[in-house]
């Protein structure tokens, strides 16, 4: 399974970056802005055994390179919370991100892919993450369902994987 996620996560890399020479220096006020979110989370793996659900938050920065095509860079926080004494999972991803937004308004959809840094979860530190997503946006927000996967390269600690909505919204930048 970890090597199916990082063999897509290449070619899907690969497709967006064959032909695109992003020129930040078309970035203005326009086609570039803020994004802050906030997020739920159910686990979908073993760590659904040991907690309950997740709420985070995120910021990110994004560019519209064309009226369909966004690229930019994200930081986030996603906390599990345990269903008993143990402690809490949190999983802190940076990524790049890209999202397709085929009219000005309507659905989009949209990956990230980076590192998350992982604490409360013996055995690592962390993984390579990856968020595949779908929804809908209008000027100011955006509404979406996202699967959540951390591949984790020590043995004997499992993937974590996750399902999850979440909310954006565009902070314009003046």
């Amino acid at each position: 399974m970890k090597y199916t996620v990082v063999t897509i996560t290449i070619i899907i890399t690969s497709f967006l970056t064959a032909d695109a020479q992003v020129d930040i220096s078309k970035a203005d006020k326009s086609n570039t802005w803020f994004k802050v979110g906030l997020n739920t989370a159910l686990p979908i793996t073993d760590l659904s055994e040991t907690h309950n659900f997740g709420i985070g938050a995120d910021i990110s920065l994004q560019f519209l390179e064309t009226k369909a095509s966004g690229i930019g860079v994200k930081a986030g926080y996603l906390n599990y919370f345990s269903k008993s004494a143990k402690s809490d999972v949190g999983a802190l991803p940076l990524a790049i991100r890209y999202r397709f937004y085929p009219e000005s308004k309507g659905w989009f959809a949209g990956l990230e892919i980076g590192y998350a840094f992982l604490s409360g979860l013996e055995g690592t530190s962390g993984g390579y993450f990856i968020r595949p997503q779908v929804g809908t946006h209008n000027d100011n927000w955006n509404y979406f369902a996202y699967y959540d996967h951390i591949t984790i390269e020590e043995n004997g600690t499992s993937d974590l994987m996750a399902v999850g909505i979440g909310v954006t919204y565009n902070v314009r930048i003046k």
